[in-house]
């Protein structure tokens, strides 16, 4: 099966791992490990606890009150990096993370959001780090993506090289960095361009705002959590109240970065009964609590239709609910059909939409 570059669908990946890490969890076996300080790893982050108590140099130039929900709701302040960076700084964990650390807020903390796009990902990495002792990488690996088995990557191994569908972005498109350091009055820091994700120094680098590896299945597999109450495909993941966190609002107003009305949970954009986000070119994930429906889409193809979505994601969350609709009249959707998956373990039947721009199928992938 190829694998789909989903970029930035932090969710998908993210969220899932600190709200983990934070032991957002069932009370049961707590699964906690030792790291090298011998620090507790699972359960030991507080959301609401500055990220200095686990990130002591985080605290430098002014940082010692942002709390981890400001990094998880884009209200840190650090939504890119000041010192000038370069594409293969990027690659350098230790090298990132220093930056950020001795880096100024461009705000008080908690009081302005700004997408931190790719910045999140550092922040959230090094926190899980430092409480865990592993990578983002690993710990997805090991505590979400194997439990599940879901074929999602952060960061990419060799033997996996072959299956990866290349990044097409159409000329005119813009970078998101490029439209973030023009909200905020600046040049590119680094400058990142479409095809740089698929270079082979892109996929080892683990990179998780922008380097994970998966497909539409793999990414509505672990964005089920949320719907399933913590549970999925038998594995629990989180507890009910864990999961009833990311839809905590931390944030409602205008976004710096995006120029517009943002409500911010924690780790998910909030529309009304159902969390999600999308990426740079057209992937889209969206968890909708109503009708315990999760809708993901990825692609390689890019269009010019703005960076948090286009029409090929809203045809594929609008023929999800046209299935659902289907079931529950008792009508079944024709026979050529993709999944979405529901809460009750169960799958929907979801009308194949096609697309005549290149011949894309609009959900899960082959």
């Amino acid at each position: 099966m190829r694998i789909r570059l989903a970029m930035r669908i932090r969710p998908a990946a993210l969220t899932a791992a600190l709200m983990l890490a934070a032991g957002c969890r069932n009370s049961t076996p707590s699964l906690a490990s030792a790291v090298p300080d011998g620090a507790t790893a699972i359960g030991a982050i507080d959301l609401a606890a500055p990220v200095a108590r686990y990130w002591p140099e985080f605290a430098a130039a002014g940082k010692d009150t942002v709390l981890v929900r400001h990094v998880l709701s884009h209200t840190a302040g650090l939504p890119t990096l000041e010192e000038p960076t370069t594409l293969a700084d990027l690659y350098d964990w230790p090298t990132i993370t220093a930056r950020l650390a001795a880096q100024a807020p461009r705000w008080e903390p908690g009081t302005v959001a700004g997408y931190h796009a790719v910045t999140y990902g550092f922040l959230v990495g090094e926190i899980v780090r430092r409480v865990t002792g592993r990578s983002l990488g690993e710990f997805f690996a090991e505590e979400v993506a194997g439990p599940l088995g879901a074929d999602f990557h952060i960061g990419l191994s060799a033997e996996h090289d072959h299956r990866v569908a290349p990044v097409i972005a159409p000329p005119s498109s813009p970078t998101v960095d490029r439209i973030v350091a023009t909200a905020l009055g600046g040049n590119p820091n680094p400058l990142i361009q479409a095809d740089d994700g698929n270079t082979v120094a892109w996929r080892r680098a683990a990179i998780p705002s922008a380097g994970g590896f998966g497909n539409a299945r793999s990414v509505g597999a672990v964005q089920s959590v949320l719907t399933g109450a913590g549970t999925v495909r038998g594995v629990r993941l989180l507890s009910a109240q864990g999961c009833a966190r990311a839809w905590e609002t931390q944030y409602h107003g205008e976004d710096r970065v995006l120029g517009g009305s943002m409500r911010y949970g924690m780790g998910y954009g909030l529309y009304g009964s159902s969390c999600g986000w999308g990426g740079w070119g057209g992937s889209l994930v969206m968890v909708d609590l109503d009708t315990g429906l999760t809708v993901s889409y990825v692609m390689n193809q890019m269009l010019d239709q703005g960076w948090l979505g286009d029409e090929r994601a809203l045809g594929i969350v609008m023929a999800a609910y046209d299935g659902l609709a289907r079931q529950v009249a008792g009508h079944p959707a024709p026979s050529d059909s993709l999944s979405a998956h529901r809460h009750d373990g169960k799958s929907s039947q979801v009308p194949e939409a096609r697309w005549n721009d290149a011949g894309h199928r609009s959900a899960a992938d082959e």
